[in-house]
């Protein structure tokens, strides 16, 4: 029977010192290099689904307060609860009046987060003894991968923070269960921790919880093949972890609710090819350099599923399996999401799929690729074509996102230039036509309803400003 693992997972040992706190400079700057860009493409502007029930609805009641715990905890017609953004936007409202610039802060949080789990990862259970110590140069273009500007919608829409914080949590949880899949066997105490970060993980995932608990249960059937001695166990907490999430997020008889959109059909087949190529292009390029170099996500989404295809078979090839899980899982993830999101978004066109706010997700298979990729360089004597080819499209989704970050870049004024006109509209809300209101990014009566509770509550906008007399109950 082969030894499931190389590295010692009884504990959480670290490296160096001075490699922790290098590491941490690296994400203080990536963590400074988004906050630069959200200062030059953006303002404090809360819109979109800032706006929208049941965040600014759970506001309203939570700050009059009257019935907020029911208004927190109230489903939607997506089928689930967003107990946790609205909770996060009450309190962003009650300590900072509505202010965006909290929300982007909770996001780059997020990211940090995910980033630092990620290094501790790197530098215990996945570098070869020779190459730990270049555990910090080998981070950075994880750094690259994890902090692009192709999410730059999930960076400045309302809420949109909220998907980086799950990104965290995603990386929070794949740690955790790698770490038990390859243990000799599985304490009392960790089978709470694993039960209890596989339920608490559906409060930040939400939609994306299914996803995760799907590429769970694949890790856990590929450690059982690879003789892992505690994956049954792993696998049934995966299971109970799962039904509790389930029941704290999502509504019985209705999980997968209207979100799912159109089911597939032989004639919608080629929209979903195109979308699905579509997202993975993006994971490279986004739409407005897509737009400056190439004409049709084909291009990019080929090479995209070559490479995660590649690294997938590398990693079942060379048994990477006995060191660590947990690039697969950020493949699986990645792919998994991938599908997800196309059959719930089909229905809106092919180019829907360049859409950014899912960047965030597919991207995470770039990752896996790259973490596969610096394992099997010290092994290029096996399988080297692929190893060859894996790097070289490693190379071209670094130019690409050098690309994009050079693109948004040009694009930030002229988005800034838009949150101007947001706020005038809001200014100038008595006599603003539904047309002015269409920038608000939700239709118009909603934007309106929502405008007046901000400023009953002096929020956002009009925190400055006097409030309106309240009616009298």
């Amino acid at each position: 029977m082969p030894s499931w693992a190389n590295t010692d997972v009884s504990s959480w040992r670290g490296g160096p010192a001075r490699s922790s706190l290098v590491a941490l400079f690296l994400i203080a700057l990536a963590v400074g290099y988004f906050a630069a860009y959200l200062r030059v493409a953006t303002l404090d502007v809360a819109y979109a689904d800032y706006l929208l029930p049941p965040f600014i609805t759970a506001v309203e009641a939570c700050m009059d307060g009257r019935n907020c715990l029911d208004a927190l905890l109230a489903p939607t017609s997506n089928g689930y609860r967003w107990t946790v953004p609205a909770l996060l936007l009450y309190l962003n409202a009650e300590l900072f009046g509505l202010s965006a610039r909290f929300d982007q802060a909770l996001g780059l949080a997020g990211l940090a987060l995910a980033a630092w789990t990620l290094f501790s990862w790197l530098r215990s259970s996945w570098l070869t003894p020779a190459q730990r110590p270049a555990a910090v140069l080998l981070f950075a273009p994880c750094l690259f991968l994890l902090f692009n500007l192709n999410q730059w919608e999930n960076l400045v829409l309302g809420i949109g923070g909220y998907h980086l914080i799950g990104i965290a949590a995603l990386m929070i949880c794949l740690r955790v269960i790698d770490r038990a899949l390859r243990a000799q066997d599985l304490a009392w105490k960790d089978a709470i921790v694993v039960l209890a970060t596989v339920a608490l993980s559906s409060l930040f995932l939400l939609q994306y919880f299914v996803v995760l608990v799907a590429t769970l249960i694949g890790l856990a059937i590929v450690a059982r093949i690879g003789r892992s001695r505690t994956a049954l166990a792993v696998l049934l907490l995966i299971v109970a972890g799962s039904g509790v999430g389930l029941l704290l997020t999502f509504v019985p008889g209705s999980a997968l609710g209207g979100s799912m959109g159109a089911a597939i059909s032989a004639a919608s087949l080629p929209v979903f090819g195109r979308f699905l190529l579509n997202m993975y292009a993006a994971a490279l390029l986004q739409w407005e350099g897509k737009q400056s170099l190439v004409s049709h996500g084909l291009w990019l989404g080929i090479p995209m599923v070559a490479a995660v295809s590649t690294a997938t078979w590398l990693f079942l090839r060379q048994q990477q399996y006995r060191c660590s899980l947990l690039p697969l899982g950020l493949l699986l993830y990645s792919v998994a999401a991938s599908v997800v999101i196309a059959v719930a978004r089909q229905g809106y066109g092919a180019d829907y799929g360049f859409a950014s706010r899912y960047t965030t997700q597919t991207a995470l298979g770039l990752l896996g690729c790259y973490l596969i990729l610096i394992r099997a360089i010290p092994e290029r004597r096996r399988n080297r074509a692929a190893t060859i080819g894996l790097a070289a499209l490693a190379v071209l989704g670094a130019a690409m996102h050098l690309l994009t970050h050079q693109v948004q870049w040009k694009i930030a004024p002229h988005r800034q230039a838009y949150y101007r006109e947001v706020v005038r509209v809001a200014g100038e809300i008595e006599r603003a036509t539904d047309e002015d209101l269409a920038r608000f990014q939700i239709p118009p009566e909603l934007t309106r309803k929502a405008l007046a509770i901000l400023q009953r509550h002096r929020l956002a906008y009009y925190r400055s400003h006097p409030a309106p007399p309240r009616p009298d109950r």
